[in-house]
């Protein structure tokens, strides 16, 4: 049971992270796309 706990918050971290990436990502482009126009 501890391992299939400890495999789940894994995945909620690398999911959680990868989110947090792309809004980052998403915002960052947003910047430059209003700074060319």
């Amino acid at each position: 049971v501890g391992g299939k706990v400890g495999l789940e918050e894994v995945y909620l971290g690398a999911g959680l992270g990868f989110l947090l990436m792309a809004l980052v990502a998403w915002g960052f482009l947003g910047q430059m796309e209003k700074r060319t126009r």
